[in-house]
């Protein structure tokens, strides 16, 4: 530090001093700078994790594929702005889908899935227990969340992933 300080005062001319001065403010300068990014970076993820997030709330993505619309006897839908609905949290795990059961009464609820099995993809698929296929959802590596607005009738569904036949979410939805 003494030997910065004097190559600072013998290069500006500045007296020891000030040279003392010169680099405090060049620190405080540069720690200044590094908060300041640091901050920005951090609210840009905070302002994109949102964004993403909203998207995904209770809209329908695109790479979703229901099976013989026509023929639906439940709904996929996006829930009215404002309305409180309750959500069903299932993720899938490299063991597979953790809760293994859900039990609940008729009415629309959230159904949101979490990949965090680690693998490149899932392909997710809801299935009345009896065997008619409901819906069938592409999880691309890249896409780790899914979330869909349904009202069930009562009765027995499993959620399966069409690679991995022995892991079920078996809901359960009572009248």
């Amino acid at each position: 530090m003494k030997r910065l300080l004097k190559v600072c005062s013998c290069i500006f001319n500045f007296k020891p001093l000030a040279a003392n001065r010169f680099v405090r403010l060049i620190s405080f300068l540069i720690t200044g700078a590094l908060i300041l990014s640091a901050a920005i970076m951090f609210a840009a993820q905070a302002y994109n994790w949102r964004e993403e997030n909203s998207k995904l709330a209770l809209e329908q993505p695109k790479s979703t594929a229901p099976v013989e619309p026509s023929s639906q006897p439940y709904s996929l839908r996006a829930v009215p702005q404002g309305q409180r609905v309750e959500a069903e949290l299932i993720t899938v795990l490299p063991t597979g889908f953790d809760p293994k059961e859900i039990n609940r009464p008729a009415g629309a609820f959230l159904i949101a899935v979490e990949n965090r099995s680690g693998l490149d993809e899932l392909e997710l698929r809801l299935d009345r227990e009896a065997g008619s296929r409901l819906h069938q959802v592409p999880m691309p590596g890249r896409k780790l969340n899914w979330k869909q607005g349904v009202d069930l009738p009562p009765g027995r569904y499993l959620l399966t992933e069409a690679n991995h036949p022995d892991w079920r979410c078996r809901i359960t939805i009572t009248p």
